[in-house]
């Protein structure tokens, strides 16, 4: 009997241990996610293509892919998986810095 209880006791600690390991890598998880800002990875992504002269396939290299997974783990769902998308995220880094370069003209004018 005692044997039996001993064993019930370690196989419910051993699962009580398991769940909070989970909850603990699920916590970590979610603190990485939220880190993961999807516009700031995209315009870094953008000005390393534009000032390396990269081919926009670059993006299933998979050293580079590799590289920004183990630098983020959680980062995998956003990566981006089509080169066609490229042209675009650069478009739209272009639009933004022009703004921002048109504004500290101003600024420098005054």
């Amino acid at each position: 009997m005692q044997k039996s209880t001993k064993h019930t006791i370690q196989q419910a600690f051993s699962k009580t241990s398991k769940e909070l390991h989970y909850h603990k890598d699920l916590k970590k998880d979610t603190l990485l996610t939220s880190l993961v800002k999807k516009d700031v990875v995209f315009e870094a992504l953008a000005r390393l293509i534009v000032a390396r002269n990269l081919l926009y396939n670059c993006i299933k290299w998979p050293e580079l892919r590799s590289l920004l997974i183990i630098c983020n783990l959680v980062i995998n769902p956003i990566l981006i998986n089509s080169h066609t998308t490229i042209p675009f995220i650069i478009k739209q880094s272009y639009k933004e810095r022009k703004v921002e370069v048109k504004a500290e003209m101003r600024d420098l004018e005054h």
